[in-house]
Parts: C-alpha cells; structure tokens; sequence
C-alpha cells in the first residue's frame, strides 16, 4: 500500500460509515413511526373497547330494567287475578251457588 492509497481508503470507510449512519437513521425514523403508529392503534383500540363495554353495560341495564318491570307486571296480574277471583266467590255466595270450582264434584 503507497502513501496515495492512505487517503483513498480514508475516503472509503469515511464514505461507508457515512452510509452506514444514514441507514441507521432511517431505520430509526422507521421505527419511530411504527412505534407511534402502534401507539395510536393501542389508543383506538382502548377507546373502542370502553365504547363497547359502555355499550354492553347500557344493554344489560336495559334488560335488567325490562326484567324488573315484567316482574311487577306479573305480580300485579296474579293480584288482580286474586282479587277478581275473590269477587266472583262473593258474588256467587251472595247467590247460594258457592264458589264455582269447589262444587264439581257435586
């Protein structure tokens, strides 16, 4: 190797190592956006998720609502049934024939 060659291959490994950094750099801004890019999806993703649990919360409060409320309404039909059926006994005591389902027999 002659003195000429020294700088040339300086010239060489200076010129790779400058490609070289460059590439680094560039690997390094692609990572950073993949990396906010993830972040952003996390984000969506979270706030898809609460919307959806929302969602089912709402729904299951509905449903836990509707099932109350037919229950009232059930208990209130067997008290009107009770009631009606204890008029009709009266009714038919008050005219001698006795409540209606208790003289089958005879």
């Amino acid at each position: 190797m002659n003195q000429e060659d020294g700088p040339k291959l300086e010239a060489v490994v200076i010129e790779t190592l400058l490609h070289q950094v460059d590439r680094m750099l560039s690997l390094q801004e692609d990572f950073a956006g993949s990396v906010k890019r993830l972040d952003e999806q996390v984000k969506t993703d979270a706030q898809e998720s609460r919307q959806r649990d929302e969602e089912n919360q709402r729904n299951i409060k509905f449903i836990l609502e509707q099932q109350a409320q037919f229950t009232v309404d059930i208990q209130q039909l067997r008290e009107a049934q009770a009631q009606a059926d204890e008029k009709l006994g009266a009714e038919m005591e008050a005219h001698g024939r006795g409540y209606p389902f208790a003289s089958l027999d005879s």
